[in-house]
């Protein structure tokens, strides 16, 4: 079902309707977190979504905080090295230069 619903927002993302699309991704973590738990990758692939969508609506606080999130579980899910996590860290420093934070 998750998975459904992940694939309903990224339809919605690439036609622009980024709100409708934030809400499925919201859903599709939460149903996630449900069945495989806090700390599963596809919790953190959600959570690189949620914060893809949040800097896209120009949310740079809520997407740092979802990219981190996403890094904190790859980081112990993942081969150091793996591309998301290189991925995810790239955005962090992006938005972490861009508001000013670290």
């Amino acid at each position: 079902v998750a998975d459904v619903v992940a694939d309903a927002a990224y339809i919605l993302e690439a036609t622009d309707q980024f709100s409708d699309s934030l809400k499925r991704y919201r859903e599709a973590e939460q149903i996630y977190r449900k069945v495989l738990g806090d700390k599963h990758e596809l919790v953190a692939k959600t959570l690189y979504e949620i914060g893809y969508v949040l800097d896209l609506i120009d949310d740079p606080k809520g997407a740092l905080d979802a990219y981190r999130e996403a890094e904190q579980i790859w980081t112990n899910a993942l081969p150091q090295g793996h591309e998301d996590l290189t991925l995810v860290r790239d955005k962090i420093k992006k938005l972490e230069a861009k508001i000013g934070e670290r």
